[in-house]
């Protein structure tokens, strides 16, 4: 089980105080239900009752965490309410039902089940899990979101790494990683999916058997959830796909910076007026123009940040790797032929 941390717009020392006492609350009740096979439903209702109790039966072994659940519950009543009404924050996707099913260990033989075992799928040729989330309920799906992130990476790690450790004692080097590897497809990154280990995902994922391919409406929101990490996100990204619309002027830089400079001629034009004389200073025939050009190479940036706020509907700027780039026309989904084989064959299957 995983958790993200709890996320407040407040910035003083007070919010983050309870922030990370909730989240050290948290993390040991997470840890108590995972070793007692529980679920969320368990450790949702120890957060809205403050049952501080009943996890700690199931840390006989960690002194450590039982330490942490006595100090929070020994904090005086109104500090404590604040430190679990952080908490209850944080675990509001598992105020619906779905949610709480899918992470809650099924018991033997119950087909209604929906648990999914982070491992099996790593383990298995499944490449596809669907989260369909309402941007008005982005706030409390985060956490689910962010959790399910982790867990899988994870596993996928471990997964890819007992891939190739099999190859290697085969005498194959060839294998580097699962195959196939997993696409994470993630639709409003910054809302829905504000993942804590992004950037270090997009530098080592694909070797691990992990892709991203994330949306961000532009830089501000990647810099308002990852700092400066998050500023640097296109650098770490393999490829780039730009679409109309984009007005911050940082990323608008950052893109033109990415693409670099090209030579460029430049024809300047120049005039002058000229008279000759004779000696003693007398004018001898009197003043002459004189209109010259020259083409010159200089350099300029591939495409401005002005050009790139221009891009039209219905065309996207690409760059690959940083070192190529290139503008495409952009076609509906459903006309490309991958797509319209899966719509076809949705259609074509009889509802259950």
């Amino acid at each position: 089980m995983s958790c993200k941390r709890p996320s407040l717009s407040g910035r003083n020392e007070t919010a983050q105080h309870f922030s990370d006492r909730a989240a050290d609350a948290l993390g040991v009740m997470l840890h108590a239900a995972a070793l007692g096979n529980l679920g969320m439903a368990q450790v949702v209702a120890w957060v809205d009752t403050q049952d501080f109790k009943t996890p700690a039966t199931y840390l006989k072994r960690s002194v450590v965490a039982r330490d942490v659940l006595a100090g929070v519950e020994r904090l005086e009543a109104r500090e404590r309410g604040g430190v679990m009404g952080t908490a209850t924050r944080a675990i509001r996707a598992w105020r619906f039902d779905a949610p709480r099913r899918a992470s809650t260990p099924p018991n033997e033989g119950d087909e209604s089940a929906r648990w999914l075992d982070a491992d099996k799928f790593a383990a298995s040729a499944a490449d596809t899990i669907l989260i369909v989330c309402p941007s008005e309920d982005a706030d409390q799906i985060a956490p689910l979101v962010v959790g399910l992130l982790e867990d899988l990476r994870r596993s996928i790690y471990r997964q890819s790494a007992r891939v190739v450790a099999d190859a290697r004692a085969e005498g194959d080097l060839s294998v580097e990683r699962r195959e196939p590897p997993v696409l994470a497809a993630l639709d409003e990154l910054a809302n829905i999916a504000p993942w804590p280990a992004l950037p270090a995902v997009l530098t080592e994922g694909g070797g691990r058997g992990l892709i991203v391919s994330g949306v961000l409406q532009d830089l501000s929101q990647a810099r308002e959830r990852w700092g400066q990490q998050g500023a640097s996100l296109p650098s770490l990204a393999g490829d780039l796909v730009v679409l109309e619309g984009v007005r911050d002027p940082h990323t608008l830089e950052l893109l033109s910076t990415i693409l670099g400079e090209v030579w460029e001629p430049v024809q300047t034009v120049s005039e002058g007026e000229s008279a000759s004389y004779a000696p003693g200073g007398v004018m001898a025939s009197g003043r002459g123009r004189s209109r010259g050009r020259s083409v010159t190479p200089q350099q300029m940036p591939a495409m401005s940040a002005g050009q790139i706020s221009q891009i039209e509907p219905g065309t996207a700027l690409v760059i690959q790797r940083g070192q190529s780039w290139g503008m495409i026309e952009l076609g509906n989904w459903d006309q490309h032929p991958a797509w319209q084989a899966i719509a076809d064959h949705i259609n074509r299957t009889p509802p259950p």
